[in-house]
């Protein structure tokens, strides 16, 4: 029933029932022809010279190749290793001539050249004048016009990997020979064993994403089952049942039923996903507001803190530094978790050959072509 839901799809709320209704926009170019994706699961996840070498093959043989990493430590150790594979090859993505990447520890000018510079090779218009790769993370899937000949991705929920997919093959070109029909290597783990030995304790970790980035092991699991030892997925016609078959609360149900049988430890994997839902509801319930009352005082001493950018610390530089791509960086955010001491002031502050490098507390984070890391 949830699958024959219209997709996409606009719910109405009238008379107190919700009615569904397939939303219809103004027909574009491009059109709602379906889109064949060849989804192949690849081992080389644990392995960013292995993922580089991938990237770099298919971009010598002129393809604009996307490689997306569910964490920024993995797609800098892709990066990294796709410089130490082919130093000066003009496949790899610069911006002003610094080696980089994308992802969401930029100073706020530094993404926007960022931004800017993938549209210009990748974007609707940009010419197609040999391969390139970009390596990025999450930040490559919304608000970007990216269209890639082929795509290398880590393994995510089905609903972010379409969102992926959505990357890939996104205009009408034409395509170099051998990228003619979409593909999409996604990169597997052997198990989440590093994750599920995490799920009692206070937090959850594991090594690419699992567990932290992406914490509900158990929309993961089914989303390899549905990849398989390979798959074709009709896009977007096949979207609403991928998405079912992967998180809908029965499917889920099943899914757990049968795991907790082998390990009883996807038992808590769902009882911690549903223990943080609905702690998540409550925290949003207690900040809504309701429109139905007025508005009579507000408390400035309230916040309400999103997953992005809950508790960050935002710097300011003055005077401004030289940032990576010559551009002064006046402010640039530290993430919270990369400052577990509440550090609030910068200090000890020195150039650097692509930027500069400061101290938060007895942390050394170095600001430069490859964005904010932890020395």
């Amino acid at each position: 029933e949830a699958s024959a839901a219209p997709y996409p799809c606009v719910a109405v709320v009238k008379d107190g029932r919700i009615d569904l209704r397939r939303y219809s926009s103004r027909r574009t170019e491009d059109g709602d022809a379906e889109k064949r994706v060849t989804v192949l699961p690849s081992p080389s996840i644990a392995d960013p010279d292995a993922v580089a070498m991938m990237a770099l093959e298919a971009a010598r043989a002129g393809a604009r190749v996307l490689v997306i990493r569910n964490t920024v430590r993995d797609a800098i150790a892709t990066r990294r290793a796709l410089e130490a594979a082919a130093p000066g090859d003009p496949v790899q993505f610069t911006v002003n001539g610094v080696p980089t990447l994308h992802h969401g520890r930029f100073a706020r000018d530094d993404r926007r050249r960022l931004d800017a510079e993938i549209e210009r090779h990748l974007g609707r218009e940009a010419p197609r004048k040999g391969g390139l790769v970009v390596v990025g993370t999450q930040t490559l899937e919304i608000s970007l016009d990216c269209d890639a000949d082929l795509l290398i991705t880590d393994l995510a929920p089905v609903d972010v990997l379409l969102q992926r997919i959505g990357r890939l093959h996104r205009h009408r070109r034409d395509r170099p020979g051998g990228f003619e029909r979409p593909l999409c290597h996604v990169l597997m783990p052997a198990d989440f064993e590093p994750a599920l030995a995490t799920v009692r304790r206070e937090r959850m970790t594991g090594p690419h994403g699992f567990g932290s980035v992406y914490d509900d092991l158990l929309a993961l699991e089914a989303t390899r089952a549905l990849i398989g030892f390979g798959a074709e997925w009709r896009i977007p016609t096949m979207n609403r049942r991928l998405v079912e078959d992967a998180i809908h609360t029965d499917r889920r149900k099943l899914l757990e039923e049968r795991l907790a049988a082998i390990d009883p430890r996807w038992r808590d994997v769902a009882e911690r996903r549903a223990g943080e839902e609905s702690a998540h509801a409550g925290a949003a319930a207690a900040c809504r507001i309701d429109w139905q009352c007025p508005v009579t005082e507000f408390r400035a001493d309230e916040q309400a803190a999103t997953r992005l950018g809950g508790r960050d610390l935002d710097l300011s530089f003055d005077p401004p530094r030289r940032g990576p791509f010559g551009t002064p960086v006046t402010r640039l955010v530290v993430p919270a978790h990369l400052n577990p001491e509440n550090a609030f002031q910068a200090t000890d502050l020195e150039a650097t050959e692509d930027g500069f490098s400061f101290r938060l507390g007895s942390t050394r984070f170095r600001y430069g072509g490859f964005g904010l890391q932890r020395v």
